[in-house]
């Protein structure tokens, strides 16, 4: 019997040792599930406010391409006037949603490099158009060498050799600039480009 009781009293000791490990676990999946929530209502927060940053900045976005897409409206208007004075026009801008300020870059360095061409298409026009109406005074005036200088074989001079004349003919420069140019020159050049 006592042999039972003993057997007994170890039965009730192994169970009250492994009740004591369960109630240590317990213990500790209670605390670490108090830590877990603690950390998740944490990264809840986070969560939210990262939600909350997106839509901001969806917001700012949204703002951003709505004011690019104005002005790039507004800068096309100002552009096709200006090549319109020279009987111009620039590439069609599609606007769009999603033009956004890579499509505004990338149409205005298409044109950059067509407006290239044309600065210097009006550049020439603008000399040919002075040097006519230099040489029409001129023949108006009844100068005798210009038929010389239209001869096949007349060779001209050096630019070496014109500058001594082209510091003396300064006040004639500014007199036909003033006069022909501004009066006259311009009008006579955008008339032409259209």
């Amino acid at each position: 019997m006592q042999k039972e009781l003993d057997l007994r009293e170890a039965t009730i000791e192994g169970l009250r040792q492994e009740i004591e490990k369960s109630v240590d676990k317990a213990r500790k999946v209670e605390s670490l599930a108090v830590q877990l929530s603690g950390d998740c209502a944490k990264k809840d927060e986070i969560i939210e406010r990262l939600e909350k940053e997106v839509q901001e900045n969806t917001q700012l976005l949204a703002e951003a391409n709505e004011e690019i897409v104005e002005k790039s409206s507004e800068i096309y208007e100002a552009y096709k006037g200006v090549l319109a004075t020279f009987g111009d026009e620039p590439e069609p801008l599609v606007r769009s949603d999603g033009l956004g300020l890579n499509g505004l870059l990338d149409w205005m360095l298409r044109e950059f490099a067509v407006l290239g061409n044309i600065l210097t298409d009006i550049s020439n026009n603008s000399a040919v158009i002075s040097c006519e109406n230099a040489f029409a005074l001129l023949e108006h005036e009844g100068c005798q060498v210009l038929s010389k200088l239209a001869a096949p074989g007349y060779q001209l001079p050096e630019s070496s050799e014109l500058e001594a004349c082209a510091s003396r003919i300064q006040a004639l420069k500014k007199s036909f600039l003033r006069r022909f140019w501004l009066s006259a020159g311009r009008q006579t050049l955008h008339d032409i480009a259209r």
